[in-house]
C-alpha cells in the first residue's frame, strides 16, 4: 500500500512534466503559424524593411555607375521605375514561377532602357552607328545582369516552400496535439482531482516562465540583429521575422502564466471553502 502511495506522485509528476511539454510545443506551433511561417507575414516583413525601396535604390546606384562607363548621364535614368519592375518578384505569390515573373520584368526592363537611351541619343544629337549600337546593347546586357541578380530574394522559392508544407501539415499536428494535451489533462485530473487546479496551476506556470524568460531575453538583448548577411534588407527581413516570432512566443507565454494565476486562485478558493 506505502508502494503504491509513492508511486501515484511520482506518476503525477511524470505526467505534469510530459503536460508541460505537450503545451508549450503547442503554443510554439501557434506562434510559428502566425509569425515566421505566415504568408501574410511574411509579405508584412517585406514591407516593414522596405525591402522594394531598398533593392530599388541598389540597381539605381549600379545602373548609373553603368551608365558612366558609356557615356550616358545619371539624369537619363531618372524616370526608371525600377520599384514597378522590383515588386512583382519579390511580392510574388508563386515561388515556383518566380523565374517567369523574373523573365518578364526584365524584358520590360530592357525595353525601359531602350527606349530612355534612344531618347537619351536623339537629345545629343548622336547617330545610331554600328558601334554605338554595340555599347548600347551592352550597357542593357549588364543592367539585365545586375537587375536579375538583385531582384531575386534570397532564398525566396524555399522560403515559400517551407510555408506551404507548414500549412498542410499544420491543422493536422495541431489536432493531435490538443487530442494528446487533452489526455494528458483527463489522465492528471484522475490522479488527483483534489489537487487538479493546483497542479493545472502548476503545468500553465511551468510552461508560461519558459515562453517568458528566454524570448524576453532574446527581445532584451537582440544578439541576433548582429548577423552578417548580404544583402543587407535580406538581413534586416530575418531579423524582424525574428522579433516578431519571439514576440508571438512571448504573447502565448504571459497568456499561460495568466491561466496560471486563474488557475491557482481557484484552487486556493476552494482549499479556503473546505476549510
Amino acid at each position: 500500500m506505502k508502494r503504491s502511495i509513492r508511486v501515484k506522485p511520482l506518476f503525477s509528476y511524470l505526467v505534469m512534466f510530459v503536460t508541460v511539454l505537450t503545451l508549450t510545443l503547442t503554443v510554439l506551433l501557434v506562434a510559428a503559424s502566425l509569425s515566421i511561417v505566415s504568408k501574410d507575414r511574411f509579405t508584412q516583413s517585406l514591407t516593414d524593411v522596405q525591402a522594394v525601396a531598398r533593392i530599388a535604390e541598389v540597381f539605381k546606384s549600379e545602373v548609373t555607375e553603368i551608365g558612366w562607363l558609356y557615356g550616358v548621364e545619371a539624369e537619363v535614368f531618372d524616370t526608371l521605375d525600377i520599384e514597378g519592375f522590383v515588386e512583382p518578384i519579390v511580392f510574388t505569390e508563386y515561388p515556383t514561377a518566380v523565374s517567369d515573373i523574373i523573365n518578364l520584368s526584365a524584358t520590360k526592363l530592357t525595353e525601359r532602357l531602350e527606349a530612355l537611351l534612344d531618347d537619351f541619343l536623339l537629345s545629343q544629337g548622336l547617330t545610331l552607328t554600328n558601334e554605338v549600337q554595340e555599347g548600347i546593347d551592352e550597357l542593357i546586357r549588364e543592367a539585365e545582369q545586375s537587375f536579375r541578380k538583385l531582384a531575386v530574394f534570397p532564398l525566396h522559392q524555399n522560403y515559400f516552400n517551407l510555408i506551404q508544407s507548414f500549412d498542410k501539415a499544420f491543422l493536422s499536428v495541431l489536432l493531435i496535439a490538443l487530442l494528446v494535451l487533452s489526455v494528458q489533462l483527463v489522465i492528471l485530473y484522475r490522479l488527483d482531482h483534489r489537487k487538479y487546479r493546483r497542479n493545472l496551476a502548476y503545468v500553465f506556470l511551468s510552461g508560461g516562465w519558459m515562453l517568458t524568460l528566454i524570448p524576453g531575453w532574446m527581445l532584451y538583448s537582440r544578439f541576433y540583429s548582429q548577423i552578417m548577411i548580404y544583402p543587407d534588407y535580406f538581413r534586416d527581413f530575418l531579423v524582424r521575422q525574428i522579433e516578431v516570432t519571439l514576440q508571438m512566443i512571448l504573447t502565448g507565454g504571459l497568456l499561460m502564466v495568466g491561466c496560471s494565476l486563474i488557475a491557482f486562485a481557484f484552487y486556493m478558493r476552494k482549499s479556503s471553502q473546505q476549510l
